[in-house]
């Protein structure tokens, strides 16, 4: 825990569409992905 009790929840990294190949193929060692949708979806929702 740290000074705001949260839970530690590990290291994370953004997801960017150019990354998924060297994701899938090579699976490195991230506790989490960061997944921005709002950057594909299209005005409207």
């Amino acid at each position: 825990m740290n000074r705001w009790n949260f839970p530690d929840l590990g290291i994370g990294v953004g997801l960017r569409t150019v990354h998924f190949g060297h994701i899938l193929s090579k699976r490195p060692s991230v506790d989490w992905f960061e997944v921005l949708s709002e950057n594909f979806m299209d005005t409207g929702g």
